[in-house]
């Protein structure tokens, strides 16, 4: 199926990931696709797609699939899946978990409903090493680069003696901040070369410093690694339980 996919049930509660979809579809110039994975009459998910979502790009094409909807949503094989979140909620749906854990493109959890307030123009990634968070720098440095936004990212680092229960001199603290500021900036580099962009090395908790960073932003981006090693380990468990369902903003998980 390609292009844009995202999943709804035809009610107008999910009015702002399609919202999303479309816009996002409209930026990469690719198809539009509506999927309703739900036990419904197909005449009929498609009267309320159209009822629902009149203002959407021209060439969308709606698919009503009998069966489950995690599946149905993974087998439409697209290159960017958009699903609704609950802002508040402070964890995803039983489905958005699945897609997460088993899609192969970016999955983009949208927030409903969604926030009034206007676009800020900055699009946040956490990061975590050079290699470990490539693909995930250049997913939202393109994606920055479509909504003519500042690419602002964010490297949480702490200390090798954090956890032992010492006392850090303020010095030390200082020098490696330092090292983390020159080896963030030497990822970004090595990755997108010379662009200009915000970033942030910062001493603290991954989640807390991207959390941070994030409450105003238009998108947050953040990686996950078959593995779920380091921060992409944390930041997995949280994309399920905390940052979709806290987070004002959409969050796209990328797959590294």
């Amino acid at each position: 199926m390609a292009g844009v996919v995202v999943g709804t049930s035809g009610r107008r509660d999910t009015g702002a990931p399609v919202r999303w979809a479309a816009d996002a579809a409209r930026l990469r110039n690719t198809r539009l696709t509506l999927v309703h994975a739900w036990h419904e009459d197909v005449e009929v998910s498609l009267v309320l797609s159209g009822d629902a979502h009149p203002d959407l790009p021209a060439g969308t094409v709606s698919a009503a699939v009998h069966g489950r909807p995690a599946e149905a949503l993974l087998a439409a094989a697209p290159d960017l899946l958009v699903l609704g979140g609950h802002a508040g909620a402070g964890h995803v749906s039983h489905v958005t978990a699945e897609c997460l854990r088993g899609a192969r493109c970016p999955v983009v959890v949208v927030p409903t409903p969604g926030r009034a307030t206007p676009l800020r123009g900055r699009v946040v990634v956490a990061v975590e090493g050079a290699e470990e968070s490539r693909r995930t720098l250049l997913w939202a440095a393109r994606e920055a680069d479509r909504r003519g936004a500042t690419l602002v990212v964010v490297h949480a680092w702490q200390s090798h003696l954090v956890g032992r229960g010492l006392r850090h001199p303020a010095a030390s603290v200082e020098a490696q901040g330092r090292v983390a500021s020159e080896r963030l900036q030497s990822w970004v580099e090595a990755g997108l070369g010379h662009i200009d962009v915000e970033l942030h090395a910062d001493h603290g908790g991954p989640l807390d410093e991207v959390l941070e960073h994030s409450w105003d932003a238009d998108l947050l981006v953040v990686g996950r690694s078959p593995a779920h090693a380091g921060l992409a380990r944390v930041i997995h468990g949280a994309v399920d339980h905390d940052l979709c369902g806290l987070l004002p903003c959409p969050v796209a998980v990328v797959p590294t």
